[in-house]
């Protein structure tokens, strides 16, 4: 059921990232470093985006108390989410450094070669937690993980 929702949700919105993806700049690095042909597998974490925290939740501690949590292995869906993450250019991280902010969403492409590379998102931001580089985010892009919000439980 969770994973139905993730692939609904991604399915609906990914048409306006990609139209918008298409005009933005390509200046500077790009968000995910390796083709999604290279992804064997995707986890995404998710904690309720309202939820309030009495400390900033870490990518780690999202990882560990998420309230939905899905596992992609198709190429199609993981190819989906791909482009949901990495086409629009990131700009140059600043110096806080990329594990600062109160997350609730962590995404993990694990490629063919065994790395992972990791994504997490705040309330405002999407950040590659490789190198801090970030960029906004807005509700149409918590919308395509709100699947958590559907009273859907792990």
């Amino acid at each position: 059921m969770r994973r139905a929702l993730l692939l609904l949700a991604l399915a609906l919105g990914l048409g306006a990232y990609e139209r918008r993806d298409a005009e933005a700049s390509t200046d500077g690095p790009q968000g995910v470093t390796t083709p999604a042909s290279a992804v064997m597998r995707a986890e995404v974490f998710l904690v309720r985006w309202e939820v309030t925290t009495f400390v900033a939740m870490t990518p780690d501690t999202v990882r560990t108390a998420y309230h939905a949590m899905s596992v992609l292995r198709d190429d199609t869906e993981i190819a989906g989410l791909v482009r949901l993450l990495g086409p629009v250019s990131l700009p140059t991280p600043t110096p806080a450094g990329p594990r600062r902010g109160d997350f609730r969403l962590v995404v993990d492409l694990v490629h063919a070669d065994g790395t992972k590379e990791s994504f997490a998102a705040d309330t405002s931001k999407l950040v590659r937690l490789s190198d801090g580089a970030s960029r906004p985010i807005d509700a149409a892009f918590k919308q395509r993980f709100s699947f958590a919000n559907a009273g859907v439980t792990p």
